[in-house]
């Protein structure tokens, strides 16, 4: 407590709390980082050709909701007695609201990734809507003049200009997701706890001596976002070949 000491950061690396607690937080940060990328992309081209702004205005609305009120949105819908259950209860799909799946506290971390994709891909949708407003309509068209049909115009064309949007926005949402403390705590497992959560109850024991592995879960933390960042850095240099520059 008094000097220096890699002790603490030996002992929680070699522990199998941190092991299952960083596979798990890695895995719903990076499915639902996925999911939330191919939507809000899908979402934005969709807003752009239709010059949707009551669905854009919607976007926004649903970004300013924090991720405390989604949690427990979320939780009073997918829980064995939440709003769904008791629809499909109603409807006699299920003979009790016992049979509903246990999608709250579960370990494969589903309501995590359910309500990390409503938040982000609106942050995707947004961010992308805004970006392809930039692209001119020019390059579509002479695309399909050249005899590209949409699909190929898409890869070919939009995909490469918004590419590097696409992959800061993955590296945002992920790192944020990770570290996430509010959701993993609504909506997370008893165990395994994310990592942030773990840092929290540590942070707030009423022992002192456990206040050195809540700055070891921190530091963690701190380094999976300079890693994604660095990871981020790396494949923008060998993807993203040719920048798009448009006014």
């Amino acid at each position: 407590m008094n000097e220096f000491t890699l002790k603490y950061y030996k002992e929680v690396l070699s522990g199998e709390e941190f092991k299952n607690s960083f596979i798990f937080c890695l895995r719903y940060s990076l499915i639902s980082s996925a999911i939330s990328v191919i939507l809000g992309t899908v979402i934005a081209i969709y807003i752009k050709r239709n010059n949707d702004n009551f669905s854009y205005s919607v976007l926004r609305l649903s970004i300013i909701i924090p991720h405390m009120v989604v949690g427990f949105i979320i939780f009073g819908m997918l829980s064995k007695t939440g709003l769904i259950s008791r629809i499909l209860y109603s409807l006699g799909l299920i003979n009790s609201m016992d049979q509903f799946p246990n999608l709250i506290y579960d370990r494969d971390g589903i309501s995590l990734i359910i309500s990390f994709v409503y938040k982000e891909f609106c942050f995707i949708a947004f961010t992308l809507v805004a970006v392809l407003k930039r692209i001119k309509d020019e390059y579509r068209d002479q695309s399909y003049v050249l005899g590209a049909n949409k699909i190929k115009t898409f890869f070919y064309v939009t995909l490469p200009m918004i590419l590097p949007n696409i992959l800061y926005s993955f590296i945002v949402i992920f790192s944020f997701s990770f570290s996430s403390y509010e959701l993993s705590n609504i909506l997370g497992p008893s165990t395994p706890k994310s990592l942030a959560t773990i840092a929290y109850n540590y942070y707030t024991s009423p022992l002192l001596t456990d206040r050195p592995y809540a700055m070891v879960y921190n530091s963690i933390l701190l380094l999976v976002g300079l890693v994604a960042f660095i990871i981020f850095v790396l494949v923008y240099r060998k993807v993203v070949i040719k920048e798009a520059t448009y006014e």
